[in-house]
């Protein structure tokens, strides 16, 4: 299933969201974003013209964003964590990590 807490607003349209993902309180869902499955939003993040693949992580007061339009979609690979306070504007690579300052580093497999 689904999981979205209070407070959460989707206000766009064309809007997917896979099986076992939560959005935790507050989140804002803008035009075409696309959540895989078992992905967690963190709270207070903003979401708009992205996708985010299968278990990924987006910590809380994040943004996944394309305005002022320089692209038309941001694609976020599998397994990315997007650390609290990040602003995306880039796509993120598969088994990566996005950072608040920006920077994106592969994550080491272990």
């Amino acid at each position: 299933g689904v999981q979205i807490h209070y407070g959460c607003a989707q206000g766009g349209d064309n809007v997917e969201i896979g099986d076992y993902t939560a959005f935790l309180t507050g989140n804002l869902i803008g035009h075409i974003v696309k959540v895989e499955r078992n992905t967690l939003v963190g709270p207070s993040t903003f979401l708009h013209s992205c996708n985010i693949g299968e278990n990924s992580y987006v910590g809380i007061y994040s943004r996944i964003n394309t305005l002022p339009k320089e692209k038309e979609v941001i694609n976020d690979g599998k397994n990315v964590t997007i650390w609290h306070s990040s602003e995306v504007i880039n796509d993120i690579p598969d088994n990566h990590i996005h950072t608040p300052d920006g920077r994106i580093l592969r994550k080491l497999r272990g």
